[in-house]
């Protein structure tokens, strides 16, 4: 995934998604193969969080757990996804309780790697629940964990979400450094999705300033990025901002038109 092919394995991902259904409904009804089922739904989270699939990944990933309750680096790692998923859907009470079985499971595995992912959602969460201070400490963990293991997906991603973090803290010029190295980070590794969401959250937090022009320009550069990849998420998101930005310049017909497009949250 972090690559610059996202588009293309979004764009690949959709047209095999009848296999991935079909495997999964194997994996949960035969007999050994249920570790497996797990580890697809896990390792299909963008197929879920970027094209545009976030109630069936839930749905699939809930009725696996379901039925496969022993621990297991597999179940580990549905764990932290569905949190993600369902945190994206506003389900704060459903991503605790996930977040309370994670925590156990990850205990229970001694995974060093899972340490990173326990900051990282938790972190998250209390982002949703408007604690900002603890998400950016969260996030902090999370980046050095992620980077320890040389994970560079979970840490760039780490990396956007700290930046809006420290938005919402009060923090914005430390939120546009974050935004900035976040950003080149992306360059150097190809990455495009994560680059997208740091332009955002360089935009939102340039907004919070009153820097409307660079708000707008990152918002702009965000949405370019996005041309090409199936994210619904962060064009609503990016979408939006451009409405407020509009209103904050007594465009209020723009701002409408903005908002028409961004859709209902």
């Amino acid at each position: 995934w972090c690559s610059p092919h996202q588009d293309t394995l979004i764009r690949q991902m959709g047209l095999d998604h009848p296999s991935y259904v079909a495997a999964v409904q194997w994996s949960a009804t035969t007999a050994s193969e249920e570790q497996t089922g797990l580890q697809l739904l896990a390792w299909l989270r963008y197929h879920w969080l970027s094209g545009g699939r976030l109630a069936e990944g839930r749905m699939r990933i809930e009725s696996m757990l379901a039925a496969v309750p022993e621990a297991s680096p597999a179940r580990a790692d549905c764990l932290w996804v569905v949190t993600w998923i369902v945190l994206l859907q506003g389900d704060q009470d459903r991503a605790q309780r996930w977040l309370d079985e994670f925590d156990v499971v990850a205990e229970q595995l001694n995974d060093g790697m899972l340490d990173a992912h326990v900051h990282h959602w938790r972190a998250l969460l209390a982002m949703f629940a408007g604690d900002s201070a603890a998400a950016v400490n969260g996030f902090r963990l999370a980046v050095e964990g992620h980077d320890a293991r040389r994970d560079h997906e979970m840490e760039l991603t780490a990396r956007y979400m700290l930046a809006y973090a420290l938005t919402l803290d009060g923090r914005a010029e430390e939120a546009l450094a974050e935004a900035r190295e976040t950003a080149a980070l992306c360059e150097t590794y190809g990455e495009r999705s994560a680059r997208g969401y740091a332009e955002w959250a360089a935009a939102v937090a340039h907004w919070t300033l009153g820097h409307l022009d660079e708000a707008e320009r990152s918002a702009r550069q965000a949405l370019t990025i996005r041309r090409t990849l199936t994210d619904g998420i962060a064009v609503g998101l990016t979408t939006e901002l451009l409405a407020w930005i509009a209103n904050d310049r007594k465009q209020f017909a723009r701002a409408q038109q903005e908002i028409r497009i961004a859709g209902p949250p």
